[in-house]
This record gives C-alpha cells, structure tokens and sequence, in this order.
C-alpha cells in the first residue's frame, strides 16, 4: 500500500495521523517499546470495564521518549495507544506479531521494504477494437511510464535524491533515534548492507522528524 501524497508541511499544520501510525508501527519493528507495553502495560489494564493505568502509560511514554512537546502529536499518540490496548484485548492474535495499525490497513511490503513482487494489469488486444501496432505501442508507453514511476519511488534512499516520507526506512531510523537514542552513525551501522551514509541517515531522521511536527530531536544525529 502506497501512503497518499502528503504536501510539504507548515509549523501551523496538525500532525498527519497517517505518518503516526506507520512511525509507531516502525518503532514496534526495530524497538522493544511496543513489546514492553504488551507485555507490562496490558496486563494490567481492565478493559472490560474501561479502565486504563493512565499513570504506567504517562510513564511508558517517557521511557520511550514519545512525550512530545507537541501537544497535538503527543496526545494523537497517547490516544492511539489506549485504543490499541483495547484492539489488542479485542484482538488477541494481533499481540504477538505487534499489530499496531488497529485495522486501519493490512501491512504490506510496500510499505515494509523495497524488492516486492509487484503486478500491472494490461487489457489484451482486441483486433475488433485497434489495430495490433496501436495496442503494442499504447501498452509499451504505460509500462515505460510505470517503470520511471518506480524509479522515482525507489530513489528516496539516496543522498542524491529528494527524501520523500513514503520510505518506509526512514520511519525506522527515527523511531530508533528517539526511542532508543541512535545516532545516524549507529544507525548506518545497522543497515551497513544497504550502503548509506551518515549523511543520508541523518538528513531523512531530521526530514521526517519535521513532517511529523516532532520539533527540535532531543538527541543530536
């Protein structure tokens, strides 16, 4: 699944809840927060009857550096995690394999890594319709256009490109920034086989942190 274009955002712009929900997802890939709030915080919610330990999850979100100064971020965060508590209770398959999107949409490996296996569909010819040369060419410029759309698409884990937030990569790096206090050196090393600078880590973390609105990195990159 492709994220939809996001323009360019304005320090008065609300947090995309978009963007949130597949930077939580990364940090409940690359981070054990999601693990620790699985495993410590919904044990001892009630949510049959509605009840919450709102003091462990102030508490959560601290240790894991999501008490954002923004406040509209912070409490879009705080929210969606009470109501992903209560989709895990409802949900009990989605606890091991840390679903966090509630549903929202099935992950996908677009969204998760490059490489997938991808399919387009093509009307065949129909000689009662066109003639077959007009076919052959008409077909040929839309998988032209289709393959300079995925080099497009595929080019954002550059220095030489323009970061754009659909890639997936960059809502890991950030996640293990502010959670875990990675510097982009450290981070490059984890991701040595992809071939990054600290550069081009360090620009996306910073890039991204400002779509979300996540304000000044409490850690320098």
């Amino acid at each position: 699944m492709s994220l939809p274009y996001i323009p360019p955002r304005s320090p008065i712009d609300p947090p995309s809840p978009e963007l949130v929900i597949v930077f939580l997802g990364a940090a409940a890939r690359v981070t054990p927060a999601f693990v620790q709030l699985r495993d410590e915080i919904l044990p001892r919610c009630d949510l049959d009857h509605n009840r919450v330990p709102l003091a462990d999850l102030d508490a959560w979100l601290s240790r894991w550096h999501l008490d954002f100064e923004n406040y509209e971020l912070r409490e879009m965060i705080e929210s969606w995690t009470i109501e992903l508590l209560r989709h895990w209770h409802n949900h009990p398959e989605h606890r091991e394999p840390l679903r966090v999107e509630r549903g929202w949409w099935n992950p996908s490996p677009k969204v998760v890594t490059g490489g997938e296996r991808i399919g387009a569909q093509v009307r065949g010819w129909d000689s009662a319709r066109e003639p077959f040369e007009v076919w052959r060419d008409r077909v040929r410029e839309g998988f032209e256009e289709f393959i300079r759309h995925e080099q497009k698409r595929d080019h954002v884990l550059y220095d030489s490109v323009p970061y754009q937030p659909e890639n997936s990569l960059a809502f890991e790096w950030l996640a293990l920034h502010i959670c875990c206090g990675l510097s982009a050196g450290e981070i490059k090393l984890r991701y040595r086989d992809r071939k990054l600078s600290r550069a081009a880590v360090k620009k996306a973390i910073r890039r991204l942190a400002d779509h979300l609105g996540v304000g000044t990195l409490d850690t320098p990159c």
